[in-house]
C-alpha cells in the first residue's frame, strides 16, 4: 500500500475497507477508553480528579477524533474520516430519533 500516492484508491474494496476501519475502529476505541474508566473507578487505588479526567477524555473523544479524521486523515486515506464522520453522526442521531419516537408514542400522536 503505497501511502504516498494521490490516487490511493485503485478499487472500489480499498473505498469499502478504509470505510469499515474508521467506522468499527471508532467504536472500538471508544469501546476500550469506556473499559479503562470503568475498570479504573472500580479500583480505589486511583484517585477521584484522575477518574474525572478520564470521563473529560471519553467526552472529548467523539470531538477530538472527528478533528484529527478531518485535518490529517483528509488528503489520502479520506474514507478513513469519512467513516469516523459517519460513526460519530450515528453516536449522535440514533439516540435522538429513538428519544423522539419515544416522545411521540408517549405523547399519542398519529393518532
Amino acid at each position: 500500500m503505497n501511502f504516498q500516492n494521490q490516487n490511493y484508491y485503485s478499487r472500489k474494496s480499498d473505498k469499502v475497507i478504509d470505510f469499515l476501519i474508521g467506522y468499527i475502529g471508532f467504536f472500538i476505541i471508544g469501546f476500550v477508553l469506556y473499559y479503562f474508566i470503568f475498570f479504573a473507578g472500580s479500583t480505589s487505588r486511583i484517585s477521584s480528579s484522575l477518574i474525572g479526567l478520564f470521563w473529560i477524555i471519553i467526552i472529548m473523544f467523539p470531538i477530538v477524533s472527528l478533528l484529527l479524521a478531518n485535518l490529517v486523515l483528509k488528503k489520502n486515506r479520506r474514507y478513513i474520516a469519512k467513516g469516523i464522520n459517519f460513526a460519530v453522526l450515528s453516536l449522535i442521531l440514533i439516540p435522538v430519533i429513538f428519544f423522539g419516537a419515544c416522545l411521540i408514542s408517549l405523547n399519542g400522536y398519529g393518532r
